[in-house]
């Protein structure tokens, strides 16, 4: 009886935490639940709704870190080794997808990013974002029926930016949408938490009004609203996509030393994640 009403106290709480404000969070992960030490299949299946395939877990890139430190005390700690990159002979690619229970038409997500003290961003690398279809990544360009993706992207000096796969893209890989500060370039810190907010609104199939926007710590870093990402409404919002790591594909992308980036406090919603 005991348990019981712990897990009915648990799940009001949930309830409560999901669903105040307005807001519709449908999944949430975060690291301060989860037992110290290397993070394994069964951690995975357990936390990202069994995912059909992985990289990264196997191959022990990934961990839970105790940080304690800006209001953290655990976080998700992935590994990249030095001359890791995405193609590379040495693993240093971390992916999965979780898959959404229907397709969206608007969705958000969050979470939290600190890149280690002294982290070399090199030429740059990915991180996770929202897909759709066939998620379309690695040079394979959409053709508005097929799939398509928006995750975040660092690049050279600690910037930040999204990396749009659409239809429209110029060439077979993504779009690079910069994010903005101050009329400049929005830079990273190294060994600073940054919060990161990311929405996404599908298009009218065949039209140019689909939106991506991006805030960071609460403030407005991105605002594109003119992105045909599908040509039908069979496609829409489905899975969010787990996935950095350096590059680029050849060594000029390449870790140039033993890397580690943190996460902490993931959150995907139906409606704004973004504090006033």
């Amino acid at each position: 009886m005991r348990l019981l009403n712990v897990f009915i106290l648990l799940s009001v709480s949930y309830v409560l935490l999901c669903c105040s404000a307005g807001k519709t969070v449908f999944f949430t992960f975060q690291p301060i639940d989860a037992r110290s030490g290397p993070y394994g299949k069964t951690d995975l299946s357990r936390d990202w709704n069994s995912p059909k395939w992985e990289n990264g877990i196997t191959q022990g890139l990934v961990s839970i870190a105790e940080v304690n430190d800006q209001n953290h005390s655990k976080a998700l700690r992935v590994f990249f080794p030095k001359g890791s990159y995405s193609n590379s002979l040495i693993p240093g690619k971390t992916q999965w997808v979780l898959d959404f229970a229907k397709g969206l038409n608007e969705a958000y997500f969050a979470y939290d990013i600190k890149f280690d003290s002294n982290f070399n961003f090199v030429k740059g690398g990915k991180i996770h974002g929202l897909a759709g279809g066939k998620r379309n990544t690695g040079g394979k360009k959409p053709d508005g029926l097929d799939g398509w993706s928006s995750r975040v992207i660092w690049l050279s000096q600690g910037k930040l930016g999204q990396y749009v796969y659409n239809p429209d893209q110029p060439t077979n890989y993504g779009q690079i949408f910069k994010y903005t500060a101050n009329d400049g370039d929005f830079v990273a810190k190294q060994g600073r938490w940054y919060r990161i907010v990311n929405r996404v609104v599908m298009n009218t199939p065949k039209k140019h009004d689909g939106i991506v926007q991006a805030w960071i710590d609460g403030k407005l870093v991105l605002d594109i609203r003119d992105l045909r990402f599908r040509d039908t409404d069979a496609m829409n919002i489905d899975s969010f996509l787990f996935s950095t790591f350096f590059g680029g594909d050849d060594e000029t992308w390449a870790a140039a030393k033993d890397e580690s980036i943190y996460f902490d406090n993931f959150l995907i919603s139906t409606s704004s994640l973004v504090n006033p």
